[in-house]
């Protein structure tokens, strides 16, 4: 399930904790997070790390205090995210702190709008629902695509099938438009 690489460990037996340190790089079925420091148990499966950052298509972060409450709960403070594939984003939003429920959702509180170092917004609260239902709206730049819009709205059709209908402009592509179709079975 997990596969974890660093310069460093040292495993407790008491508690079963693992120090890691230097170049980590912990693999899940879903997502690479990468870092520096962190402190791992093996037992609970709860990691606390300094430093981390990582990705959840389409979002990347970065993120000062990362700690992995359970495999389906994530909590971060002090954090940068953008949709801007460039370790210099022309835009990021910084959450004061945020809530990570993978196929969930993601709360972010105290949250501010950058674009380049100039503040632009700040959102006391921000609620994003990560199921296929609703509207979707995403703007962002890509290396392979450019800058880009992707609109969306997703909607069940039938128990374990939802569909999503979509409007996609790139700069790199053009528009586009299509629809598709997640099936569920079991």
């Amino acid at each position: 399930k997990y596969s974890i690489f660093c310069d460093y460990a040292e495993y407790n037996p008491d508690t079963r904790d693992v120090l890691l340190v230097g170049n980590i790089r912990v693999y899940t079925p879903d997502q690479v997070l990468s870092g520096q420091r962190a402190l791992f148990n093996l037992e609970s499966k709860q990691m606390r790390a300094l430093e981390f950052s990582g990705s959840q298509y389409p979002m990347f972060f970065r993120a000062f205090n990362f700690r992995a409450v359970s495999p389906k709960e994530f909590r971060i403070r002090d954090a940068s995210m953008t949709t801007h594939d460039s370790s210099q984003p022309d835009f990021h939003v910084r959450p004061r702190s945020m809530r990570f429920y993978p196929d969930s959702r993601v709360i972010l509180t105290n949250s501010t709008l950058y674009v380049g170092q100039t503040p632009i917004f700040w959102f006391p609260y921000l609620y994003a629902n990560l199921d296929s239902s609703g509207f979707e709206f995403l703007p962002g730049y890509d290396s392979r695509w450019g800058a880009y819009l992707l609109l969306g709205y997703g909607f069940p059709i039938v128990q374990g099938v939802n569909g999503k209908v979509r409007f996609e402009a790139r700069t790199e592509f053009g528009p586009s438009v299509g629809l598709d179709l997640d099936m569920k079975y079991g």
